[in-house]
């Protein structure tokens, strides 16, 4: 364990996940704001207690979330290697720079979002 909750991944330091390049578009986090998963954003609150405490908040309801996801496995393949900030997978930023030191897993930056033809977004 690497501190904290984490879930229990079929993976091990020997088992590292084959690279996925788009996370599920399935997941149980759909149904949720982004802002459950991404608990360090600007928040509207200029008060530190405030959003320390809604920042804590929504990251146990996300990783509570993911847990329960049956695409933990797919979105843990595609994070620990695309995403840098957020949690994923039920893992929280920091968790997964632990895992990819272990797992001797280098950052890849992601292809471009391509939502028009010929015009692509970074």
């Amino acid at each position: 364990m690497i501190g904290g909750t984490v879930p229990s991944y079929p993976y091990t330091q020997s088992e590292i996940p084959v690279r996925v390049d788009r996370p599920p578009t399935d997941g149980a986090c759909k149904n949720y704001s982004p802002n459950i998963f991404f608990p360090h954003a600007d928040r509207e609150s200029d008060d530190f207690k405030e959003s320390y405490i809604e920042s804590r908040d929504n990251t146990k309801l996300a990783i509570e979330i993911c847990n329960e996801c049956a695409k933990i496995e797919q979105c843990f393949a595609y994070s620990i290697y695309h995403e840098k900030y957020g949690i994923w997978a039920g893992t929280t930023e920091r968790q997964r720079k632990t895992l990819r030191r272990r797992m001797k897993i280098q950052l890849v930056p992601r292809e471009p979002i391509i939502l028009i033809p010929g015009m692509n977004l970074k």
